[in-house]
């Protein structure tokens, strides 16, 4: 990966497509090289977005702490969430980071956004446990008309537990909008308004246009 310098956390880049020449925007929230974007928040649980080493070729890269107990029906809980604010309200509908991968045993988590939709709003979440247990994608209408929609993640997100090693960053890439057209092929992205996640090593977390 090539290392990232920027003069903002928050930039956009421009590039002609090579075949269609037609212009491409992406669009950079957090690299975590200097410090973090003031746009991360602890929705629950005692933990807070931190930096830590990346060793990815970046210098950086953001820690979402997991923490996985057995509460007292003796089932297994992770109390974390956090979100980044997106406020995206371009054509930049394909979510791209890279999960690690820094020498660092980490456990089950999900990524995800929330969206403004014509129909509502919408949560769309990315999750290696489907991958792992063969489990279908999910629907799940909540009574405020919102919509939470779960898939198999494209790539693994645990480090260590059998599954990828703990030095391993991989990138991911979804399209927001393909995703979203499995369950509801009419429905239209008015804006994406947050990036979620449960944990992880994450770093360049970015909105692509195709």
């Amino acid at each position: 990966m090539k290392k990232m310098i920027l003069q903002s956390l928050i930039i956009s880049t421009i590039f002609l497509g090579c075949d269609s020449g037609t212009e491409q925007h992406s669009t950079l929230y957090e690299d975590a090289e200097n410090t973090l974007s003031s746009d991360w928040h602890t929705v629950s649980g005692n933990a807070y977005p931190y930096r830590i080493s990346a060793y990815n070729g970046s210098d950086s890269c953001v820690n979402l702490p997991v923490t996985w107990y057995k509460d007292s029906h003796g089932d297994w809980k992770n109390p974390h969430e956090y979100y980044l604010t997106l406020n995206n309200h371009n054509s930049e509908h394909i979510l791209e980071l890279d999960v690690g991968g820094t020498g660092m045993v980490i456990p089950h988590y999900l990524l995800g956004v929330t969206l403004d939709t014509k129909y509502g709003k919408r949560t769309l979440a990315w999750d290696s446990f489907y991958n792992h247990s063969n489990i279908t994608p999910s629907y799940t209408e909540h009574a405020n008309n919102s919509v939470t929609m779960v898939f198999p993640s494209p790539v693994e997100l645990v480090r260590g537990f059998d599954y990828e090693k703990p030095t391993t960053w991989l990138h991911f890439k979804v399209d927001i909008e393909e995703y979203l057209h499995q369950f509801e092929p009419d429905n239209v992205i008015l804006s994406i308004e947050r990036f979620i996640a449960t944990g992880g090593n994450l770093d360049n977390i970015k909105l692509s246009s195709r």
